[in-house]
């Protein structure tokens, strides 16, 4: 049994590998092929020799998928990505040949991007979407998606969170904050920035850069009484260059992202992923999400990520409480959608 996987940015690699790892375990015999535009770095070692990868930009037409061995594939399984088509046009060409698709979306947002290269054609929907719970499914389904196609599975990323990290010891801290170069008796915060600007429904006149320098200009002062000094976590699809002139230190990317989380004071954001993996982690995670767009973000609508208002500011120094049941109905994605795809291709 052969399938194919294809995934373009981290927020689909978060999602899929733990789905691909369940696969294989559950299924000796299984080979897959990546289509993927970074390594797969992060499986285990174990199943290298059944993987093989091929390496793609992210914008791709069919003609680039012709060295992929299509009549040995009986399914494919996608992650989703804002930019790029690579996902799309492989989903386009499993369907074209009478491959099952699936795919797994890994956030509450920019779902008709996800799905579509022309506007309002749905030209890049797979067979069966799983979705992170059932907030998903109705907001997909209120955008004209077929609900016939839509499993509310939870989230794979989520759920295999606690195999990503572990507990830090004061050593641990300690490397962090001279990795940061902090100041003896100084603590740190993060700020997970996010290119709103490229979001499905922006507004032009706000974007990721405002909201920093709007958040600095209110709380860098409160922030430097308390010696807290302020990070910010790029997005891969950000530019340091636009932060070059605010008041704020970049965290190198070699820096593990989830050591930073545990070793800060706070986090916060606007809609990150990274903010409910920081809440899910205990750490106190905020969102600027109803100051910024007058909505509130994911985490916030799941209660698992506070709201953030200038005057109410001492918030930052508080404690999350992230309810066990939430955690506990992702923690069992990976084997909901590894048993939906093999059930379709192997008897009971």
């Amino acid at each position: 049994m052969k399938g194919l996987i294809t995934f373009n940015h981290p927020g689909g690699k978060n999602v899929v590998l733990p789905v691909v790892s369940f696969l294989l375990n559950q299924h000796p015999d299984l080979q897959l092929d990546f289509a993927i535009t970074s390594e797969s770095s992060g499986l285990e070692e174990e199943f290298k020799e059944r993987v093989h990868a091929y390496c793609l930009p992210e914008n791709v037409s069919s003609e680039d998928l012709r060295s992929l061995d299509w009549n040995q594939y009986q399914f494919v399984l996608s992650g989703t990505s804002i930019s790029g088509n690579l996902e799309k046009t492989v989903v386009r060409e499993a369907t074209r040949l009478k491959i099952k698709s699936y795919s797994i979306v890994d956030h509450w947002c920019n779902y008709l991007f996800r799905y579509e290269e022309k506007e309002g054609s749905f030209d890049s929907v797979p067979d069966i979407i799983f979705v992170p719970d059932d907030l998903a499914k109705v907001e997909m389904e209120s955008f004209g998606f077929d609900q016939s196609k839509i499993i509310s599975s939870g989230h794979p990323g989520l759920g295999s969170l606690e195999k990503k990290i572990h507990k830090l010891t004061s050593e641990d801290k300690n490397r962090i904050h001279k990795n940061l170069k902090l100041e003896s008796g100084w603590e740190f915060a993060v700020f997970v920035s996010e290119p709103i600007s490229q979001d499905e429904h922006s507004d032009s006149e706000i974007d990721e850069r405002t909201v920093i320098q709007d958040f600095l200009i209110q709380q860098l002062s409160w922030l430097t009484q308390n010696r807290i000094q302020l990070f910010i976590k790029l997005h891969p699809r950000d530019d340091q260059k636009k932060y070059s002139d605010l008041p704020i230190e970049v965290i190198p990317t070699h820096l593990d992202k989830f050591e930073i989380i545990q070793s800060a004071r706070f986090v916060i954001g606007i809609d990150s992923m990274l903010l409910l993996e920081s809440s899910l982690l205990n750490v106190p995670t905020f969102s600027l999400c109803s100051l910024v767009s007058g909505k509130l973000s994911i985490g916030e609508r799941l209660s698992w990520v506070k709201s953030f208002h200038p005057d109410q500011r001492e918030k930052l120094l508080s404690l999350n409480d992230v309810s066990s049941v939430e955690i506990l109905l992702h923690s069992n994605s990976c084997k909901l959608i590894g048993d939906k795809i093999l059930s379709e291709f192997i008897p009971a």
